[in-house]
């Protein structure tokens, strides 16, 4: 499949707003949807490291990407989907306050 360049930021544009829709989703902690999103942009990533292999421009934008996806969306997903820790556990219940 060969893209130009013009298809290829069209399809970078898609996926920092496909990151921008999967952080919401995440902090509404709708879990379907953000698997469905995170998906939808790997197949981007994955179509834009297929050009990647045989121009610059395509490395760049999924090198940029990966960046965001790392700055924007793994915090995110581990300040959610982490378990509690024990302070925190306390201080909402109090229960280990008692000993």
């Amino acid at each position: 499949m060969l893209l130009d360049h013009s298809c290829s930021f069209c399809w970078f544009v898609a996926a920092t707003a496909l990151i921008r829709f999967l952080k919401a989703k995440i902090l509404q902690g709708n879990e379907a949807e953000t698997l469905k999103l995170t998906s939808e942009i790997q197949v981007i990533r994955f179509m834009l490291q297929n050009l990647g292999s045989r121009t610059i421009v395509g490395l760049r934008q999924n090198m940029i990407l990966e960046e965001m996806y790392a700055a924007e969306v793994q915090p995110l997903i581990d300040r959610v989907m982490s378990p509690p820790s024990v302070e925190e556990l306390s201080a909402a219940t109090g229960f280990f306050g008692m000993f």
